[in-house]
Order: C-alpha cells, then sequence, then structure tokens
C-alpha cells in the first residue's frame, strides 16, 4: 500500500503543489484509514525520489531514497530543496513515492521505491502499489523471493525483458507493451498493478505510467484509482488521496498503461 505521483513538467508552483500533496496524503490517507476500518492510515516505511532534469541540453539525475516517512520534519526539508534545486531546469521528469509495507514483505531502506536498474543500453527507475506473484517471477529470475520485496522484483524483471526486447527492435514503446502485456497478469487479486516507469535509453527520457487492478471491491477501487491533471506546463498521475490537496480539477483516468508525451498523458495499451 503506497502513494505515487508521476509528473512531467516545465518547472512552476504547480508541482511543489504536487509533492506537497503527496506529503500530506501519506501522513493522513483518509481511505487507507477507511479501507482499514482505522487500523492504518499513514504511508511511514520510506519514500524516494527519481527526476531528470533538462539544462542546457544536457540530462541531469536526482535520486534519492529515505527510510523515514515522507512526512517528517527531514524530510520536508530535503524535499524543500528538492523543490528548489529543480526550478534550474528547463523541464523536468519525477516520480514520487511513499510506503506502506505489507508485513508479509521486507523492511529496510533498500526496499523503498524508486528502484533504480542499470544495464549496458539504459538505465530505469520504477515505482509501484499494488502486489504482484513475487514467487513466480523470483523463479524466472532465479532469485530469493524471500529477500527482495514484489516491487523490487517487478523491476528486475521488467529490466531484464526490455534488455532482451530492445535488442531485437528499435521501438522502446512496443517493449514496455509488450512487457505489461505480461506481467499485469501476474497481479494479485483485489490489489492493482499501479507503477510510474522512467527509461533513460539513448540520451532519451521515456516515462510512463500504469493504472490496473483485479476483482478489487468497491473501497478498494477508490483507493487504487489513478488521477491525472493536465495544466499548461504540467502534465501529472496521482494517486487517489491526493485528489484531496489539489486545488484544481483532476480526473480520474481509465485502466491502461500511458505514455507522458509532450503535451498529454496517452494511453499506448488497455489491459483486457
Amino acid at each position: 500500500m503506497c502513494r505515487l505521483l508521476v509528473l512531467r513538467a516545465k518547472p512552476n508552483n504547480k508541482i511543489n503543489e504536487f509533492i506537497d500533496a503527496l506529503v500530506k496524503a501519506s501522513e493522513n490517507d483518509v481511505i487507507l484509514e477507511k479501507l482499514t476500518s482505522g487500523r492504518r492510515k499513514s504511508h511511514r516505511d520510506g519514500w524516494g525520489v527519481s527526476a531528470i532534469g533538462i539544462a542546457d541540453y544536457t540530462l541531469s539525475l536526482l535520486y534519492h531514497r529515505s527510510l523515514l516517512p515522507i512526512f517528517h520534519e527531514q524530510s520536508k526539508y530535503l524535499l524543500n530543496i528538492f523543490k528548489e534545486h529543480i526550478q534550474r531546469y528547463s523541464e523536468i521528469y519525477l516520480l514520487l513515492h511513499s510506503r506502506a509495507s505489507s508485513k508479509r514483505e521486507p523492511y529496510g531502506e533498500k526496499y523503498v521505491h524508486p528502484f533504480m536498474v542499470e544495464k549496458e543500453t539504459f538505465t530505469l527507475w520504477f515505482i509501484h502499489n499494488g502486489s504482484v506473484e513475487k514467487r513466480e517471477l523470483a523463479s524466472k529470475l532465479d532469485i530469493s523471493p524471500w529477500i527482495h520485496s514484489d516491487s523490487e522484483i517487478l523491476s528486475y524483471y521488467i529490466s531484464r525483458e526490455l534488455d532482451k526486447c530492445i535488442d531485437k527492435q528499435a521501438d522502446i514503446d512496443n517493449c514496455v507493451v509488450e512487457i505489461y502485456r505480461d506481467i499485469y497478469k501476474y497481479t494479485t487479486r483485489k490489489s492493482a498493478l499501479n507503477t510510474g516507469l522512467m527509461i533513460l535509453w539513448k540520451n532519451h527520457i521515456h516515462l510512463y505510467l500504469t493504472y490496473y487492478t483485479w476483482e478489487t471491491r468497491e473501497s478498494e477501487k477508490e483507493y487504487y484509482q489513478i488521477y491525472s491533471y493536465r495544466g499548461e506546463e504540467v502534465i501529472g498521475a496521482f494517486s487517489s488521496t491526493l485528489k484531496y490537496h489539489i486545488k484544481d480539477k483532476v480526473t480520474p483516468i481509465e485502466q491502461g498503461l500511458y505514455k507522458f508525451e509532450v503535451d498529454k498523458l496517452e494511453k499506448i495499451y488497455d489491459f483486457k
């Protein structure tokens, strides 16, 4: 159970509003509190951010993970530094995530999102909300399911399949579609495959988002629903609870795989 934010934007105060919304939603998640009958209401098991800024036609990476809650005073201090820093770029691609770990998953800074995986021809960053059949995926990778989280295993699986695919074809969008067409079937019942994926390939940034649920109840659907925002210089997609902390109108999106284009969030695959 996590909260996530995926953005492509020109530097402006709206970025700060979205980041602050995720902090507030993580500290007091009214939908999570309702879903768990008051047992849990915060996402306090770490947070992380990965962003790529463009300045003078040069790419610059910003990457940080912490086991502290995102609403801890030290985390807020670091996020304020980050918000100030990204204003220097002409454009920013961003993944931000706060974690509420399951008691069945490992705990520690190593398991905080985003996960970064480097390959010879690309690097990817990955965030996830939901759960997958980790033992099946771990067996395909020949790794232990007990010392890796399901999201971590998923990032390794995506990177392996992407590495194989782009070696055969030059269309990275087709590769990502093929991969998600496969992995969405590993989503566990009453859960979701809500992900953010950022790929740096051939000095170009590719930013994707998925929203998918399987056999969820109405209360779970509300929790996992992804919303989007389209402004003059911002395209964003984010977990449901953030909507209570964003001033402008936001729109629930349909299930599918999306890519962040220059001026729109484009669906490139419809989960069946």
